[in-house]
C-alpha cells in the first residue's frame, strides 16, 4: 500500500469538491455497506474450506464469506481506500464492539467518532493504523463523516441491512467475533480489466459483484470506433464484459464458481443490462446460467421483484 498517495486522495476528497467533480470517479468514495442481497445469494453456495477471490468494496463480501467458512480470501479493488476501510470494520469487531456499538460507529449520526476509533485503533494492522491515525489527527469527526466527501452515504437502516447481510444479525455477529482475529486477506489494487494479468492463484469461488452493471463505462472507449450504426453500444459493451469473463474461467478450480455479475433487478425490457433479451444475447450459449433471488428493493419496499447472479461453474 502507498499510504502517502492514498492520504493525498483523501485530502482531495475532503477539501476540494470541485476537484472531485472533475478528476475523481464515483469509485473513489468508500461505500460502507453493499446494496446487494448477499444473504440470499450466498446461501446457494458452500464456502467451507474454500479459496475465494472477491472485489473488496466495503468488506461485506469478505466478512460473509469468512463467516460461512471460507479458508483463504484474496481481494481486489480499483479503489485502494477500501483496504483501509475493511480493516476499520475488522478492528471494530476484533475490539469486542457489541453489534450495537458497531452499528453506532458505522451507521449512526455519531458515526466514525474519535472516542470509538481510539478503542478499535490498537487492533488495526500497521498500514491501516498509519492511515486512519493521520486522518483523525488532521480532520475533525464532522468532516470525516460528511456525506460524499470520504464516504458515500449508506442511506439504509441497520434493521434492513441485517436482512440481507449475514454477519449483521445478532447471532452471526457473535460467531464472527469469535473467529475474526484469524481473518487475513490478500489485497490487489487493480482494475477488473487487467486483474487477470496479475499473479493470481486458482479459486473455488470468484465474485465480481455488480461490476457488470458498469460494462458501458468499462468498455465504450475501447469499442466506440468499431461498432456500426445498427449495433447497440451498450449490448456490445456487455459482450466485451462476457469475453473478459472468459479470462477468469482459467482461474477456477474444478467445480469452482465464477459469479460474473450481480444484477440489482431483472426485467423483460430490451434496453439495458438487466433485460432478459440482452443477457441472453451476451451470455447465452457460453456456459453461463442465472440464479435468481429477492432483490434489495423487494426487502426494503415489500414488492415482488427479483435480482440475479450470472454464474459459470467449471465442470469436467
Amino acid at each position: 500500500m502507498n499510504v502517502s498517495k492514498d492520504l493525498q486522495t483523501v485530502d482531495n476528497l475532503i477539501t476540494n469538491r470541485e476537484y472531485n467533480r472533475i478528476n475523481l470517479s464515483n469509485l473513489t468514495w468508500i461505500y460502507p455497506f453493499t446494496n446487494e442481497n448477499i444473504k440470499d445469494f450466498f446461501d446457494n453456495f458452500d464456502f467451507q474450506g474454500k479459496n475465494c477471490l472477491t472485489v473488496l468494496s466495503g468488506g461485506d463480501f469478505v466478512l460473509d464469506m469468512y463467516l460461512k467458512g471460507a479458508k483463504e480470501i484474496t481481494t481486489f479493488d480499483v479503489n485502494p481506500l477500501t483496504y483501509y476501510f475493511f480493516h476499520l470494520k475488522k478492528a471494530a469487531i476484533q475490539a469486542d464492539f457489541s453489534l450495537k456499538e458497531f452499528n453506532s460507529f458505522f451507521l449512526s449520526d455519531n458515526q466514525y467518532n474519535k472516542k470509538q476509533f481510539d478503542i478499535l485503533s490498537p487492533y488495526l494492522d500497521a498500514t491501516s493504523y498509519e492511515f486512519w491515525s493521520f486522518i483523525y489527527k488532521k480532520y475533525n469527526e464532522n468532516v470525516i463523516r460528511s456525506d460524499e466527501t470520504l464516504f458515500h452515504k449508506c442511506g439504509i437502516s441497520q434493521n434492513i441491512l441485517k436482512k440481507y447481510i449475514n454477519y449483521l444479525s445478532k447471532e452471526n455477529y457473535a460467531i464472527l467475533k469469535e473467529k475474526i482475529a484469524n481473518l487475513k486477506i490478500n489485497f490487489i489494487e487493480e482494475d477488473i480489466r487487467t486483474l487477470y494479468k496479475c499473479d493470481l492463484d486458482t479459486y473455488d469461488f470468484i465474485y465480481f459483484s455488480n461490476i457488470i452493471e458498469y460494462a458501458y463505462e468499462l468498455f465504450y472507449e475501447k469499442i466506440k470506433n468499431n461498432i456500426s450504426e445498427k449495433e447497440d453500444s451498450d449490448l456490445c459493451c456487455l459482450v466485451e464484459y462476457r469475453q473478459l469473463m472468459n479470462q477468469y474461467k482459467n482461474f477456477l478450480n474444478l467445480n469452482g464458481t465464477l459469479v460474473a455479475g450481480m444484477l440489482s433487478y431483472i426485467d423483460n425490457g430490451n434496453t439495458n443490462v438487466n433485460s432478459n433479451k440482452w443477457r441472453k444475447q451476451a451470455f447465452g450459449g457460453f456456459g453461463f446460467e442465472e440464479i435468481t433471488f429477492p432483490s434489495l428493493d423487494s426487502i426494503m419496499y415489500y414488492i415482488d421483484e427479483e435480482a440475479a447472479g450470472i454464474i459459470y461453474q467449471k465442470k469436467l
